[in-house]
């Protein structure tokens, strides 16, 4: 791949020729590498990160790609997952809500 990390590669240039990714659905930060696998992985890491830090309920759009990723990431994480359409095939909404544990005496 040859790739000029001078000038990054950004969802809302490159990859949203390809797909067709509405402008207002975009990067904050432009990666040199726009492979699905690397921005998907980078958006699972920052996930991952969030519930750890045990948020009592998290929102936020991600890529529907990362759809079965995001369930078991939730699921790790202790949460409950709600999914969905934001009317671009390529994202999705989506709501995490910390699980209660019930003491049965």
């Amino acid at each position: 791949m040859d790739t000029d990390v001078s000038e990054p590669v950004s969802l809302s240039s490159e990859r949203a020729k390809r797909d067709g990714t509405a402008a207002e659905f975009r990067q904050f930060i432009a990666f040199p590498d726009d492979r699905d696998g690397f921005v998907e992985g980078y958006e699972m890491g920052c996930l991952f990160a969030r519930l750890d830090a045990k948020p009592e309920q998290w929102s936020g759009t991600y890529h529907a790609g990362n759809a079965e990723m995001i369930r078991r990431t939730a699921a790790a994480c202790g949460y409950e997952v709600e999914i969905e359409s934001s009317g671009d095939a390529a994202w999705v909404f989506v709501t995490f809500t910390r699980r209660t544990l019930e003491v049965v005496r």
